[in-house]
């Protein structure tokens, strides 16, 4: 009885012993966020100890250190990486004689950065290297099998969700409220931001102006006039700012009349006219166009 013993842990210290084997899992994440790639140990068995190293893909993330899951009798736990982005990693007991825990499930997180500069739908691997092992006791280990590569795959970041109060829109004259032809109306136009969560959110910005004759008018990106929607600045990203816009001199073909302004920002590729597609108030204000009086003759 006492040979078959010798003969079985002899054979266990040579070779896997109850088919113990190594994987690694994968995770997801977003450009500067933290992700966790679970390695476990499986098979079922007591241990005194583990070791194994991986190789993981430097240009896509780097490593961030190691969560272990405490077994029962190991008391010595390490992930030490080299410069060439391999990383080893050690478990073992101390104690003498050592506590035997059993192990057939996660062992430890990897724990790695995304690099702020890793590309969308980019993906980055973290693979085993080397042979693994398993301690039997102190002195005796075993080799355990390793399995596949883990994947971290680069995400595009969502849209975040604003929360606060939403900015507010103001128009008013730079020029003159009253105006003849040859004349430049000038319109002055702030964005205030009033809740933080809003800085940097898409918006479509949509500025338009009714003339004397009725009906509205959409100003595109060009300075051209459009009775179907057309935003002024298309993908508009959110943020404190204040400008004016120069429309040039007035022509003389012009009717004579108000002239109202109206402008809005709006949820992307939504009707800035209906409230479920608005993000801010609409601004308005307006200039009247008047003819010269004539000069009287001598």
């Amino acid at each position: 009885m006492r040979t078959a013993l010798s003969i079985f842990v002899l054979a266990c210290a040579a070779a896997p012993c109850g088919a113990a084997s190594f994987s690694i899992g994968g995770a997801s994440g977003y450009p500067g966020q933290r992700v966790s790639v679970p390695v476990r140990l499986n098979g079922g068995f007591s241990v005194t100890g583990y070791d194994f190293k991986v190789h993981y893909d430097r240009g896509i993330m780097s490593f961030s250190g190691a969560n272990f899951v405490k077994v029962n009798g190991i008391n010595r736990y390490s992930a030490k990486e080299a410069s060439n982005g391999d990383i080893a990693v050690e478990a073992r007991a101390e104690t003498m004689p050592p506590s035997v825990g059993t192990i057939n499930a996660k062992v430890v997180d990897l724990n790695f950065d995304i690099r702020s500069s890793a590309p969308p739908g980019s993906r980055g691997s973290v693979r085993f290297i080397g042979p693994a092992h398993v301690r039997i006791s102190n002195t005796s280990t075993a080799i355990a099998s390793t399995g596949g590569a883990g994947t971290v795959a680069v995400e595009v970041p969502p849209t975040p969700t604003p929360s606060g109060p939403p900015p507010e829109v103001d128009l008013t004259m730079a020029s003159p409220y009253t105006l003849v032809p040859g004349e430049r109306p000038i319109l002055r136009y702030r964005i205030t931001l009033r809740d933080r969560s809003w800085e940097d959110a898409p918006s479509d910005a949509y500025l338009g102006v009714v003339p004397p004759t009725g009906g509205l008018l959409y100003i595109g990106s060009r300075g051209r006039y459009y009775t179907a929607r057309n935003p002024i600045v298309r993908n508009f990203i959110i943020d404190g700012t204040d400008g004016e816009i120069d429309f040039g001199p007035l022509p003389d073909t012009y009717p004579a009349g108000a002239y109202t302004f109206y402008g809005v920002l709006a949820r992307p590729n939504m009707s800035p006219l209906k409230g479920s597609g608005r993000i801010t108030n609409i601004a308005h204000t307006r200039f009247e166009l008047v003819q010269p009086t004539p000069t009287p003759g001598p």
